[in-house]
């Protein structure tokens, strides 16, 4: 039932939205390309193990200069039809300022490092860990 939820959530913000959430495998695929790396992982501490398939995009930006960002996208499952439940950025830590600069002009403050999209109910969360700057999308299954 709540893989159905799910499905019926997602499939409601693929329009309202850029974001890969609510995608499936293969579109995600067909939009990125085939050169990513991939596995199963826990992105989260409920103990879900998800499939998970990355990127890596060269970038250039006034703070950072030229860097790599990775962007990984995580499914349900290793499935053409498997929808992204999440995603996240990884950068480095001098793209934070501009990425919450972003977040305050586009979306509601909801807690510290946390930002809503309330049109397509999609969270931000942003956390700084050693030298990286890390961005999360998942959609808000609370406040629905």
């Amino acid at each position: 039932m709540k893989k159905i939820l799910l499905v019926l959530a997602l499939l409601g913000i693929v329009s309202l939205s850029n974001a890969q959430i609510g995608q499936t495998l293969k579109e995600v695929k067909e939009r990125y390309g085939d050169t990513f790396s991939d596995g199963f992982t826990n992105p989260d501490e409920d103990g879900g193990t998800f499939y998970h398939i990355s990127y890596e995009e060269k970038m250039e930006t006034p703070q950072s200069g030229s860097y790599t960002r990775i962007k990984a996208m995580y499914f349900m499952e290793n499935a053409p039809d498997a929808l992204c439940t999440m995603w996240l950025i990884i950068e480095p830590r001098s793209e934070t300022n501009p990425t919450v600069k972003y977040f305050n002009d586009k979306m509601i403050r909801v807690k510290d490092m946390t930002w809503k999209d309330y049109e397509t109910n999609l969270l931000y969360t942003l956390m700084v860990k050693d030298d990286a700057c890390i961005t999360t999308c998942y959609f808000d299954f609370n406040n629905l």
